[in-house]
């Protein structure tokens, strides 16, 4: 790697790529870095590999991968994987490769080669579901749970928790949830549990040492809409606290949980009714951002902070440069949020922006 290179990889782990061009002193997080990707994508799937951010998939580029390189200007072309993926979920594998878990086929890419293969046998894991949630394990496997199977005429609930073994490239079926899940969450890995929240806003347990499942909690907030189900969040809290953040989309409320692993009760700390037709929640030294798309083109997308107990959601300000309906996010070890691609299934775009505050 050249000198200059090397100078540059190091600016951006370090964030001080800003772009210094805010017009409004309320205008916050204007973009480090704003290009193009080489497709349009809406809804792909986004992974950090070292230095760079892998983007797989989407409306527009449905069987395409690229990096996004350490400048954030370069992407490297690939070839067509051997399905179109939409939201795929992307997991590290031991070996380097990249698992990827879409509703109809998983692949396996290799990023030296840029080349695809199918995971499992024909791609296929033993139920194909949709809003699944997954999770890399320590052993290397990937576990996958929860999700629904849309037949065409009605929604069927997929309760059933499988694993992806890469040592033997299959799919294994091990088990069956208590409660449905049919939101794709981040769940939380503590020992050899895994924490998700429920349809019915219960924690559940997961052990995948001992196989077992057990609902440990429940989360005692009014919905505003409760015909949606809330989408939520776990995060490492203070000391031995699990965070828990949940949120409606297209008007409704963010609550803010904090739950000791011991007690296992959730406390109730915080909760606010918010306005936005989207919102994405990101984490950076302890304090969680908040950043809501809204529904008014004119209207600038608005930024908060909430520091676990302050029991506030503080006003940041007012975002620079705007983000797309429907992009995905990704953070990155800096503080840095990148907002990548958006639009729909008939227009989606090309355009990342990549925000510092």
């Amino acid at each position: 790697m050249s000198i200059l290179k090397k100078i540059s990889l190091l600016l951006f782990l370090a964030g001080v790529w800003f772009c210094g061009c805010v017009e409004n002193p309320n205008d916050l997080g204007s973009a480090e870095m704003k290009g193009q990707m080489r497709y349009p994508r809406s809804g792909p799937g986004v992974l950090v590999v070292g230095d760079k951010v892998l983007v797989i998939g989407g409306y527009g580029a449905q069987r395409h991968a690229e990096f996004l390189g350490a400048n954030l200007k370069r992407s490297l072309p690939s070839q067509e994987s051997k399905a179109p993926h939409i939201r795929p979920h992307l997991h590290l594998l031991k070996s380097g490769n990249i698992l990827i878990l879409d509703h109809l086929v998983s692949e396996i890419y290799d990023p030296d080669t840029h080349s695809f293969r199918y995971a499992g046998k024909n791609g296929r894991m033993i139920h194909s579901r949709s809003a699944f949630t997954s999770v890399s394990l320590p052993d290397g496997r990937v576990l996958i749970l929860g999700g629904y199977f849309d037949t065409g005429e009605n929604i069927q609930e997929v309760n059933s928790i499988e694993v992806y073994n890469p040592s033997s490239n299959s799919f294994e079926e091990v088990n069956v949830l208590q409660s449905s899940i049919l939101f794709e969450q981040h769940p939380i890995l503590v020992g050899s549990e895994i924490y998700l929240i429920t349809d019915e806003l219960q924690v559940l347990a997961y052990d995948y040492k001992a196989n077992t499942t057990k609902i440990v909690a429940e989360l005692g907030f009014k919905r505003l809409r409760p015909k949606l189900i809330p989408s939520c969040e776990l995060y490492e809290g203070k000391g031995q606290n699990i965070d828990i953040i949940c949120n409606e989309d297209g008007g409704g409320q963010l609550v803010f949980f904090a739950m000791e692993r011991d007690k296992k009760k959730p406390v109730l700390e915080f909760e606010q009714k918010v306005l936005a037709n989207q919102i994405f929640i990101s984490k950076a030294g302890g304090i969680y951002l908040v950043f809501l798309k809204k529904a008014k083109e004119s209207s600038k997308n608005e930024v908060y902070s909430y520091s676990p107990g302050s029991k506030t959601l503080a006003f940041r300000g007012n975002l620079a440069d705007d983000f797309n309906l429907g992009a995905s996010s990704i953070s990155l070890d800096n503080g840095s949020v990148v907002f990548i691609g958006g639009g729909d299934s008939s227009h989606s775009s090309k355009t990342f922006n990549v925000v510092r505050l």
